[in-house]
């Protein structure tokens, strides 16, 4: 009997241990301030160009900051020309209704 009684002490003693150190929302969260630095906008390229046809179409945008929640911009006057070798091997026109530049 005297075995049941320090069984049952021992239970009731963990639960109220438990009770007290029980999980709150803040035990496993950790808040960090973390300063950003100023972005400065640049011109990005995105390019695909497929071996199966002979067109190249090129996304070009300006870049946003992390924070950004703004459409990112696409400049329509930018002057594309692709190179290979050191040669000139075209200029890329801005085509309205894909909204990107083509090789044609």
């Amino acid at each position: 009997m005297q075995l049941i009684n320090k069984n049952i002490f021992f239970l009731l003693a963990a639960l109220i241990v438990a009770s007290f150190s029980s999980c709150d929302e803040d035990t496993f969260s950790q808040v960090v301030e973390v300063e950003i630095p100023d972005h400065q906008s640049s011109i990005v390229l995105n390019g695909i160009w497929s071996t199966q046809d002979s067109t190249l179409e090129l996304l070009v945008t300006t870049s946003l900051s992390i924070l950004d929640t703004e459409a990112f911009t696409i400049p329509q006057a930018a002057e594309i020309n692709l190179f290979t070798n050191g040669s000139l091997l075209g200029s890329l026109n801005y085509d309205e209704d894909i909204a990107q530049y083509s090789l044609m």
